[in-house]
């Protein structure tokens, strides 16, 4: 169906529907018992339930969070956290009818209603602030008083919609930023202001039915930025879980509400509907993620979204990680604590469901048979693995832009994993407002003169698996390609063409990464300098690994490192420069710790037990020379 006719279809729904009563958002009035039994069928399911149920107890005795702006004139953190303790306790009341989670709710409600405004100046806030807003009024409409149920129904239209139409107080044109944008921004907003929507549909008809048309054609511009055409995010996992949880919650409350036909054209662009795939591909053995530009480095949580996407798709394999992090994290308090955990109540509806049997039975789980997955869009990733035990590699192979929104100078960078332990690592991003003292302008200043590149290491490439030219940047707004690529089980292998990423500082670039028979990882630099001057080249690995050496005569690195089981790991690095006449010199390697190269140490987020191992060479001009680094696990 092409767009046009979607939006048609859409505003005749608007019409035609009769929507039904609330709740008619994510769970349906009367379908609590059907969840009921499908969570007791399944202990994982169990345990979610009950971890919630216990956390909303805990809220029970907790003062309201407080809506305070910060250093950065945002109270984004504690929207989310309104969302968490909204959808926690008003879940609690729909699933047990104990009136203890009501009033709690109830109370909640009324600080959100008495705010003057939700912040428009930071648009996420508002976002947020109107979920929790709408779960309040959907979920609980029967048993608010009828003063608060108009108070939030007046709140969510005048604070979140027509707000978004008016760009409210300050400067509403910066306060609409977000309208057209490419990012999860537009997707997160657009599809919180038309769940509301959907929600008081009936009080508000006509201001409802702008902002569910408006939605409809703006959401798409985000979605066919990001996914097209492979299912790649480029701000990577992090940001792919908040963007696309946002949009398929619009998607659900759509269809739900409107029927199939109101979300047909969105679910069928190129890409979206194969993204739950991407999530997967992007987790190491252990769970951990190929965690390029902005995104955390850290364990990861069950990802709510996958759950709708296996909803939709069946894929057997979406639930292979999904099974062994639920196993892992249930019983630890932080799996419902903190922003991720403020959509866990979607996970039981989506994965357990409520039809006859579990939707999603964890029996069915299939570890995914391909090794290599390669992915283009604004930021192309590769990853490659022999298997997926821990006792297996796992390598992460970058291309793309730095200038992606939350993007990084990591172009050509490379993340390895075998044994547990992390032996190509990247820093991840450092805390949004801690910098605002310095005054030297915002942290999403993407400019060459800013902040982000010039003052803070874990932005630029010095401090990435990739290469730094004469001591200068990566270029901003270029874009590197994979111009070659195999799959074969024995050789493994994607090629960048990193020719505009140091454009200036060389005449051509090409990063080959491979595995090869399953037990070794090459990286192979073939660089060319410029006609008139020499290339000093700093190829730099940044790992975890603790312990050190370096065999001059043998041109051999030794890595040691420990898991998380105690286990000692050594990892060996074969160093060959092909071409003697173009670096006569030879190369240096040099050792350093992460925490000693910080512009700003006493600010910066340290990074203990990180360190920087680099190989120095000068490429005379001219000439050209191939760097290979064969890494091998000494098993």
């Amino acid at each position: 169906m092409k767009f046009a006719a979607f939006l048609s279809a859409l505003l005749v729904a608007l019409q035609v529907f009769a929507l039904p009563p609330h709740p008619r958002l994510f769970l349906p009035k009367g379908e609590e018992e059907a969840l009921r039994r499908n969570i007791r069928a399944d202990t994982r399911w169990q345990k979610v339930h009950e971890a919630i149920l216990a956390e909303s107890g805990e809220m029970l005795a907790q003062p309201n969070p407080e809506f305070k702006l910060n250093a950065r004139k945002e109270m984004h953190h504690i929207g989310c956290e309104a969302v968490r303790r909204m959808f926690f306790l008003a879940y609690s009341w729909r699933m047990t009818a104990d009136k203890r989670f009501l009033r709690k709710a109830e109370s909640l409600a009324r600080d959100i209603c008495d705010l003057k405004s939700w912040n428009p100046y930071h648009f996420l806030d508002v976002a947020e602030i109107n979920l929790a807003a709408t779960i309040a009024y959907d979920w609980l409409y029967d048993a608010l008083p009828p003063d608060l149920r108009n108070a939030l129904m007046v709140s969510i239209r005048d604070k979140a919609l027509i707000t978004s139409e008016t760009g409210g107080a300050g400067n509403p044109e910066y306060n609409l930023r977000w309208m057209d944008m490419t990012s999860n921004w537009s997707q997160i907003c657009h599809g919180s202001l038309a769940i509301g929507a959907i929600a008081i549909h009936e009080d508000a008809t006509e201001v409802c039915d702008r902002i569910l048309a408006r939605s409809g054609e703006k959401i798409r511009i985000p979605m066919e930025a990001e996914y097209v055409p492979d299912g790649a995010y480029s701000q990577g996992i992090g940001y792919w879980g908040y963007g696309t949880m946002l949009n398929v919650m619009y998607l659900d409350a759509m269809e739900m509400n409107f029927g199939s036909d109101s979300v047909a054209a969105l679910e069928s662009i190129p890409g979206f509907m194969q993204t739950g795939k991407y999530f997967s591909e992007l987790l190491t053995n252990t769970q951990q993620s190929f965690s390029f530009s902005d995104n955390s480095t850290g364990d990861n949580l069950p990802e709510h979204c996958v759950f709708w996407f296996y909803k939709k798709t069946g894929d057997p394999t979406l639930l292979y990680h999904q099974k062994a992090m639920l196993d892992r994290w249930t019983g630890d308090p932080s799996f419902v604590h903190g922003p991720y955990a403020r959509h866990d109540p979607l996970m039981l509806i989506w994965g357990a469901g409520t039809g006859d049997s579990p939707c999603a039975e964890f029996a069915r789980a299939k570890q995914p048979e391909d090794l290599f997955y390669i992915v283009r869009g604004l930021n192309p990733i590769c990853t490659m693995r022999s298997g997926w035990t821990q006792d297996d590699i796992w390598v992460g192979f970058k291309a793309g832009n730095p200038s992606c929104p939350h993007g990084h100078m990591d172009v050509g960078e490379f993340m390895l994993e075998w044994g547990g332990v992390r032996w190509a690592e990247d820093l991840g991003s450092d805390s949004y407002s801690a910098f605002v003292s310095l005054k030297k302008g915002s942290l999403f200043n993407m400019k060459p003169d800013a902040l982000r590149w010039n003052d803070l290491l874990r932005y630029n490439n010095f401090s990435h698996n990739t290469l730094t030219i004469n001591g200068t940047f990566q270029n901003l707004e270029t874009k590197a390609e994979f111009t070659a690529c195999g799959a074969e089980t024995d050789s493994m292998y994607a090629v960048a063409n990193l020719d505009k990423t140091y454009a200036g500082t060389l005449k051509s670039a090409r990063r080959r990464v491979s595995l090869l028979e399953g037990n070794r990882v090459v990286v192979e630099d073939s660089l060319a300098a410029r006609p008139l001057k020499d290339a000093a080249v700093v190829w730099n690995l940044t790992t975890r690994a603790d312990g050190f050496s370096f065999d001059k005569q043998s041109g051999v690195i030794t890595l040691t490192g420990v898991n998380s089981a105690g286990e000692n790991k050594t990892m060996r690095l074969k160093v060959i420069l092909s071409e003697k006449s173009a670096s006569p010199a030879g190369f240096k390697v040099a050792r350093s710790k992460v925490d000693d190269e910080f512009f700003y140490p006493n600010m910066e987020k340290p990074a203990p037990g990180c360190w920087f191992v680099r190989i120095k060479y000068i490429i005379k001009k001219g000439k050209t020379q191939v760097l290979r680094v064969e890494m091998q696990p000494d098993n």
